[in-house]
Formats: structure tokens, sequence, C-alpha cells
């Protein structure tokens, strides 16, 4: 039988954690509701039919759960921690910042290694208001010894899984519930560890975004394309620590005005640690930033779309910075966007 054309993001999730449970036998997974029958957005439907002993549901016990796996890592298991929303891993904050980030550097480097990949869904979803939609890369950004990743695609999804189940690093996957049924072709795409991606290439201005942001920033992409036919730059960064400074840098030199797009607050974090790189080493270059409103999440549909930066709202920004006029009351496209590649 041959393969579907078109992969989904949640599919790819299951396929990739099926394909390395296969090979490596101490990879188990445990979390609230990993093996509820939604299996997190779809994504555990696949590894938990074939590999059901090596599921551990537990009851709501982040904390004490998070330091329990932080123990099976450092005892040579591979576990990986899931949680339906990211939210909650703010009670497992204790061992991430104090056992899991530190543990390769205490002791004189001989305590071994923590290699534990915690999973969680950050992002927007109608109605979920302050304490249930929430993005913390930022929060976890600043954590020497974890990488956090945050894949927008498919194809970024598998090569970051493989990359992490593999790894002898404590790791951190940020995804997106607005992405689960994105689509992308099959296709197979080299991964260079803390390297974003260069999806678009334009003259006059670039976005420099990450996860929902960049398919939000592709949309926009057509929009300048289609109405003004002017063409825009997308760096689509796929991890914040590390996080690729060198290509930033790169695309700064090459444009005169640059947009950073966060799927958090705009100032305290991400955005405003890209702004400073650029404006470091590049005095001459406008930058902009937007992000959410500097408040909790609301719950009122009408109150989320003066919240989160709508699709209208990153167009006329960038018209904006392009000295463009912009059209009003665009409608929204589909959100069952196919992936660039």
């Amino acid at each position: 039988m041959s393969k579907a054309k078109y992969i989904t993001y949640s599919n790819t999730v299951g396929e990739t954690l099926y394909k390395n449970m296969k090979k490596n036998k101490k990879i188990i997974i445990s979390g609230l509701e990993v093996n509820y029958s939604s299996k997190v957005f779809g994504t555990m439907e696949k590894p938990y039919k074939y590999f059901p002993k090596r599921f551990v549901q537990s009851p709501a016990m982040e904390n004490s759960l998070c330091t329990i796996l932080a123990g099976a890592a450092i005892s040579g298991l591979k576990p990986v921690f899931v949680n339906n929303r990211c939210d909650f891993l703010l009670l497992a904050f204790d061992p991430i910042v104090n056992i899991i980030d530190k543990w390769n550097y205490m002791f004189d480097g001989n305590s071994g290694k923590c290699p534990i990949l915690i999973t969680a869904v950050i992002g927007r979803g109608w109605g979920q208001g302050a304490t249930h939609s929430q993005s913390f890369h930022n929060f976890f950004s600043r954590l020497p010894g974890i990488d956090v990743f945050l894949p927008t695609f498919p194809s970024d999804i598998k090569n970051i899984y493989d990359y992490c189940l593999k790894s002898k690093k404590p790791s951190i996957i940020l995804k997106h519930r607005s992405l689960f049924e994105i689509k992308e072709k099959r296709r197979r795409r080299n991964f260079l560890y803390g390297k974003g991606n260069l999806i678009r290439k334009g003259e006059e201005l670039c976005i420099i975004s990450l996860s929902y942001g960049t398919i939000q920033s592709l949309k926009v992409y057509n929009l300048i394309k289609k109405y003004h036919n002017k063409k825009i730059s997308i760096l689509d960064l796929l991890s914040v620590n590390p996080l690729d400074k060198k290509q930033i840098l790169k695309v700064a030199k090459k444009h005169k005005k640059i947009l950073i797009m966060d799927i958090d607050h705009s100032i305290n974090g991400l955005a405003s640690e890209i702004y400073s790189i650029i404006n470091q080493k590049y005095k001459d270059k406008e930058i902009h930033k937007i992000g959410n409103q500097f408040v909790p999440a609301p719950v009122s549909i009408n109150l989320e779309k003066l919240f989160y930066p709508s699709n209208q709202i990153i167009y006329n920004k960038c018209c904006e910075l392009l000295r463009i006029k912009s059209k009003k009351n665009l409608p929204e496209e589909n959100e069952n966007f196919l992936g660039p590649y």
C-alpha cells in the first residue's frame, strides 16, 4: 500500500514515537491521561497500540512524577513526560530547574546524565482562558542545561523527536495546539541542531518567528505577494535553546526591516532577546516586535481577538514597515494549512 501524499503533525508525532520505541526498549511514556481516549490529540494512538505496557498513566501529580521520571532517566531509562497542557508543567518547575537542568553539572560532573524528554501542549484554544493556553518557552529558554524546541511542521516534529529520543541531554518539546492538523508533503529534510529554517526569501523585510507564528507569517507572506507583489523573508526558529544567533544576524544583515513575531508576550522574553542581538550588531535596522497583549489570556472570543495578534494585525504591521497601504478586513484563511515544502 502506498503512503499518503501528505502527513499531519499529530500523526507524525505518533509515528516517530512508535519507530523509536520499536528500536529502543528503554523508552517509556508517562503523564496524566496519556492513555485516555483522545490519546493527547491523537499523538499517542500508534505507540499505545503497540506498546501499552510502556505507558504509565498517572494521577495529577506533576511535581512528583517529574522527579520520579528524572530518577528513571538518571538510572538508564529514556522517559517521555507528556503534558496535555504546558500550564500544569509549572507544578514540576522545581525538579526541572533544580534537578534536570543542573544534574550533568553537579558532583564534579560524575553524576551521569538525565536524558528525560518533556513534552507539552501550548497556545490558544478558544475559551481556554488565563490558565490553560499559555506558552512558557521564554521561561525554559533561560535554563542552560535543557534543549527547548518548538517544531512548526511535521518534518520538524520527526527530526526533533528523533534527535531528542537519542540525545543524552534533557529536552523540552512544546507543541502548539493549532498545529496538530497542519499538513505537509512527505519529504526528507535534514536537521541541524540549533539551526532555524529560512523558509521564504525576500528583500526588504524579514519576519523572525516560530511555531504557530510561522504559520501566520506564511499566510501574511501570501497576502503581501498577492496584493502588493512583494516578497518577504521568513526565518522559522525551531529552538529557543539553543538560539540560532548566527542565522538571526545573517538575515538581519541582508534586511533593512525586521519583524520579530512571538507566540507569547513580546516583552521580557525571546522577542526582546532577538531585538538585543540584532541591535548590538546593526544599529541601522528598523526592528519591530509583535506578540500577545501583556495581560492574562481572556476567555471571551471577542477579547481573544484583541489578545492574540491576528493575521490582519501582522499583515498591517508588515505593510507599515514596507510603507505600503494595507487592505482592510481580509478574510482569515483556512486553518488546515499545507506546509511550505
